[in-house]
């Protein structure tokens, strides 16, 4: 491993891994080759999770990077109406985590000194904007429906 102690950007592809002025750069993946099966797999894990891509790049190791998937998208006509629906299904499970959270009773609730039960207004405003937050990813991944 390489380390240098300089605060510039490294290329899209490497892991930087920063520790007290220092920069470690992790070895790239070396998978770039496109076959259906992986591919399939991306969109799959996509539409049944409401983690972002760039995580499950790297909680995935026979994944290829980030970008990489985005030049298989330019590139392969299926795999891009594919990945356009796995997004829609992740719309679909965001908003169903919005239903949850509204529907919740789990509110940052303490009393007051003159006894009154109060809910926390940092945890209110905490709570709206994750409910945005939602709103807006639920807006982009499926705008025909939510936009």
């Amino acid at each position: 491993m390489n380390a240098k102690s300089t605060d510039s950007q490294s290329h899209a592809d490497n892991k930087v891994v920063k520790s007290s002025a220092t920069i470690v750069k992790l070895p790239r993946k070396q998978v770039s080759a496109y076959t259906e099966e992986l591919a399939e797999e991306i969109c799959t894990t996509i539409a049944t999770s409401i983690t972002a891509l760039e995580t499950l790049c790297s909680e995935n190791p026979h994944w290829p990077t980030e970008r990489t998937i985005y030049k298989w998208l330019s590139r392969n006509q299926e795999f891009h109406g594919n990945y356009i629906r796995a997004k829609e299904f992740q719309a679909e499970l965001l908003v169903d985590r919005l239903l949850d959270l509204i529907n919740s009773d789990y509110l940052s609730k303490y009393i007051d000194e003159l006894g009154n039960v109060r809910i926390d207004p940092v945890y209110a405003e905490l709570m709206r904007l994750k409910f945005e937050i939602i709103k807006f990813l639920a807006a982009k991944f499926s705008p025909h429906k939510y936009g």
